[in-house]
């Protein structure tokens, strides 16, 4: 489903990442290794959000290079840890992507997130707040719902459950799976609650063992 052949990536001037991987359909993939061993370049770069040094990447068997840019950032969604709210309500924020050039002929529809809400333990209310004052946690789940309704194809989610507590996080990784199963998806994951995120790991792969020096 998504395929990596050769990646590489540039971490610090000295230092970079070379990976082979593929994830498949239905599989949620974690993401670990020491802090700064270039978990979140790897998602961003997966994203095509910032540039490789070399190799491939593969959507459903079609290269990336075969995709226009906002096609391929339709199909494969990027989760920050602190995700970016634009102004107005937190229901503008879950228009956005429907607004843009990679929502293609898909449209906003209110009664798709009303399940969602409740799955990610927010009120019908919480649509017309202003997103400028909602919490970091109501907008990291806010950026899931954001994301889940646009219906990508892969999710890469970085450390996504960092500002909620356990019970919140847990309603997130609920929202996920549910996501997951819904047919040919797949999600790429960097989290440290363990106790979380084990009901929907389906695998693990340590980065550090892809570190290699620049000559």
């Amino acid at each position: 489903m998504l395929e990596l052949r050769n990646f590489e990536i540039g971490l610090d001037g000295k230092r970079k990442l070379m990976v082979d991987f593929s994830l498949r359909a239905g599989v949620a993939l974690r993401l670990s290794g020491k802090s700064g061993g270039g978990k979140t370049t790897l998602l961003k770069a997966a994203a095509l959000l910032i540039p490789r040094l070399a190799g491939e990447i593969f959507l459903h068997g079609r290269e990336s290079k075969e995709y226009l840019p906002y096609h391929w950032r339709r199909q494969v969604s990027y989760l920050a840890q602190k995700p970016a709210m634009i102004p107005g309500t937190v229901e503008d924020n879950l228009r956005l992507p429907f607004s843009l050039k990679i929502s293609g002929k898909a449209s906003y529809a209110c009664e798709n997130c009303a399940a969602l809400l409740d799955t990610l333990g927010l009120d019908k209310d919480t649509l017309h707040r202003d997103a400028a004052v909602i919490s970091g946690g109501e907008a990291s789940r806010v950026a899931v719902l954001r994301s889940i309704i646009a219906e990508p194809s892969v999710i890469l989610a970085d450390e996504i459950t960092a500002p909620l507590d356990a019970e919140n996080a847990s309603k997130v990784v609920a929202a996920l799976k549910e996501w997951l199963s819904g047919g040919q998806r797949a999600l790429l994951f960097v989290a440290h609650q363990d106790e979380v995120w084990e009901g929907l790991t389906a695998g693990e792969m340590m980065i550090d063992k892809f570190l290699n020096y620049k000559r």
